[in-house]
């Protein structure tokens, strides 16, 4: 409790020292208030408080989702977009008829990029990319079934 009161009073005290400026005497010694300032800085401090909040929401309710669900599928879409590219790298640089090398050739591809080739979640990734190498091959007439 005498930290939330601390707080309070150190916000007071703030909104107070910024409020100062807004205040000023008139040559009869009348104090006279600025209203423009003090609508500024009211303004001003609204609008922290309203990105304060946003950044407090934003933390609270679009982090964790993003850590949960777009990082990995993220992951998951760039592994399969390698294993395509490596897929056809290697059948561009060996040619038809070398599947082992061409394998070899595009697990080293992929090795080079940081992945674990005996994981199979790479080895998944790049045999559905071969597949799909085959069939478009097949749908394009070069290879038969």
């Amino acid at each position: 409790m005498k930290k939330y009161l601390k707080v309070v009073l150190a916000i007071t005290v703030l909104c107070c020292m910024m409020l100062v400026p807004a205040f000023a005497e008139s040559a009869s010694g009348a104090p006279v208030i600025n209203w423009g300032s003090l609508i500024t800085m009211v303004a001003v401090w609204a609008i922290g408080a309203i990105g304060g909040i946003v950044a407090w929401a934003a933390k609270k309710y679009l982090y964790p989702p993003f850590v949960n669900i777009v990082i990995p599928w993220l992951k998951t879409h760039h592994l399969l977009e390698l294993a395509e590219t490596a897929v056809n790298y290697a059948e561009a640089a060996i040619g038809r008829f070398n599947g082992e090398a061409k394998l070899k050739m595009a697990l080293d591809f992929l090795k080079t990029k940081g992945y674990d080739i005996d994981s199979e979640e790479v080895l998944a990734a790049v045999k559905s990319a071969w597949e799909a190498l085959n069939l478009k091959q097949i749908a394009a007439g070069v290879k038969e079934t």
